[in-house]
């Protein structure tokens, strides 16, 4: 088990080196029922 740190809660620890999209989706998807859909594609 990892000791807590300052930024960690109780359920969890604090993940800093994610990316930066990931963060923002919890603000833009704010309803439970809202879906996040990736899609891989290549430009040329």
């Amino acid at each position: 088990m990892r000791k807590r740190k300052l930024g960690d809660r109780y359920d969890g620890y604090r993940v800093k080196n994610c990316d930066p999209t990931n963060v923002i989706i919890p603000f833009l998807l704010k309803e439970r029922d809202d879906s996040q859909v990736f899609l891989t594609q290549k430009l040329i």
